[in-house]
């Protein structure tokens, strides 16, 4: 058996080709074949109406089901090389170029490319925090990102997270909120706490940092800022060639899909990844729906902005209203 997963084929409409996408445009005499010869459909992985990410959808295509989704930290870091222990609390963690306004951080400009020469170092300057009995663990994966583990103390860390990262440019950087379909509200209120206490603490060690001090006098824009995504934990989980009733290969380009044979214990084989021209991208991500699946992938319930400073300022108590007089407007009966 053969599952071939075009990921993203469709594309975006794109100017340049009178509106159409690229596959619209496309002289596809293959895969026109496979339609024709074969039987074609609508697949929902997850019910119509909800749209999953890349991961989910190719996790419920091989047959597996949502509650033991480990998160797409650990899928690209096992795709990397990069192994965790069941039951660890794992995220993504990107740096970015942050401007402060008004107590908060605003993402400025994209991803970092994989050229980028400072990236490991900064990376490993928050290597070994600790945030209210929460350990924070680094290790670099790829371009300007890293594996972020978080282990409690005292009490087990929670994975029910909300994304810290915005995904477009432009926006205020996320606080990390608890999911509201949490198995342990509180560990999960007091993991978000200590996450977010992290990603204030490393921007003020990133923004600090020698290297960002010369990537500013040098005209490059600083990685000052540090983000969140996909935070989940590793399950144990029966290997593909269960699922298929054979042996597994999974030949892909990315270490997302390469990670995804790791985990589930199939051979990973790599082919150099083709990356086409931008020019029928859209500027920013588009924003994801608030739905039960995407939140833990890209939104929240609650989508607030993480402040710099959690302490406030006491505020004077507001002087009482003088009596209302009778007859005048704000006095009814």
């Amino acid at each position: 058996m053969i599952v071939l997963l075009l990921d993203g084929l469709t594309d975006w409409p794109c100017r340049d080709l009178g509106g159409a996408t690229p596959l619209e445009a496309a002289d596809t005499p293959n895969l026109d074949r496979i339609a024709t010869e074969g039987a074609t459909g609508l697949c929902y992985p997850l019910g119509p109406g909800r749209a999953p990410s890349s991961e989910r959808a190719q996790w419920r295509y091989l047959g597996y089901d949502d509650a033991v989704f480990p998160g797409r930290a650990i899928l690209e870091a096992a795709g990397v090389g990069i192994h965790v222990a069941p039951g660890v609390v794992s995220t993504n963690l990107a740096l970015r170029t942050a401007e402060r306004e008004g107590g908060y951080l605003r993402l400025v400009g994209g991803y970092v490319g994989a050229a980028d020469p400072d990236a490991a170092s900064l990376l490993d300057s928050l290597d070994g925090m600790a945030v209210d009995d929460f350990a924070f663990a680094v290790r670099h994966t790829q371009r300007a990102e890293a594996l972020l583990t978080i282990v409690g103390a005292r009490a087990s860390a929670s994975a029910a997270l909300s994304d810290a990262d915005p995904l477009s440019s432009g926006d205020l950087v996320h606080r990390v909120e608890p999911l509201e379909e949490a198995a342990d509200p509180l560990a999960a209120r007091r993991t978000a706490a200590a996450l977010n206490g992290f990603l204030r603490k490393a921007h003020r060690v990133l923004d600090e940092h020698p290297l960002n001090q010369r990537r500013r006098a040098g005209g490059l824009p600083p990685l000052n800022a540090a983000v969140t995504k996909w935070t989940g934990r590793l399950r144990p989980v029966l290997p593909l060639a269960h699922n298929v009733g054979g042996p597994a290969v999974v030949i892909a380009s990315t270490a997302l899909y390469g990670g995804l044979a790791q985990v589930l214990g199939a051979e990973a084989r790599h082919v150099p990844e083709q990356e086409g021209p931008s020019r029928c991208r859209p500027r920013s991500m588009p924003r994801s729906t608030p739905s039960r699946a995407g939140r833990r992938s890209s939104t929240s319930t609650r989508r607030r902005p993480m402040r710099l400073v959690t302490a406030t300022t006491p505020r004077a108590r507001p002087r009482p209203s003088p009596p209302a007089i009778a007859g005048s407007p704000r006095c009814r009966a």
